[in-house]
């Protein structure tokens, strides 16, 4: 085959597609389904050899600014889940702000959490979503989760009032 008959297959191809696929989709669903050992097999063979990592890479290099989005798009519906698991608001304070929010370890072991577990950001909301919302966690503002980090209570909690002169 020369190189022009290629280009003509090739746009044949492309055309073809378009106007097949969801006829096309269905098919490969099918055939998926009936031949799961040959597509386990495919998958194994792609990630021995690297050719799957290689060319994800390459691909979400190429479409840097659509992944970004997609991910913060993702993390934010991640944690709008986990707010409203957790009644949408600091317990606290009252907050309703998502930016605001944050997860706190109730217990005060978060270090032993993440050291144990190994997991942080959007994992940790998965993870916490998936047990099912546990009581060993809350949601807390950042002025009230940083508050109790350093000074172990928050000022919304205090009965005194700071004084300034």
């Amino acid at each position: 085959m020369t190189y022009k008959d290629r280009i003509i297959q090739k746009k044949y191809q492309c055309e073809y597609y378009s106007k097949n696929k969801n006829k096309l989709k269905k098919c490969h669903a099918k055939w998926r389904f009936n031949n799961k050992d040959k597509v386990r097999m495919y998958k194994e063979r792609d990630l021995a050899s690297g050719m799957n990592t290689i060319y994800g890479k390459k691909y979400r290099l190429k479409h840097k600014e659509y992944h970004k989005k997609r991910k913060q798009l993702y993390v934010r519906r991640m944690k709008k889940i986990l707010v409203a698991g957790y009644g949408g608001k600091c317990e606290c304070c009252g907050e309703k702000n998502l930016e605001f929010l944050a997860l706190d370890h109730r217990y005060g072991d978060g270090a032993k959490d993440r050291k144990e577990n190994k997991r942080r950001g959007t994992s940790l909301h998965k993870y916490v979503i998936d047990l099912g919302f546990p009581r060993r966690y809350r949601i807390l503002c950042h002025n009230c989760n940083m508050a109790l980090g350093f000074y172990g209570y928050c000022p919304h909690k205090r009965r005194k009032k700071w004084i300034v002169k």
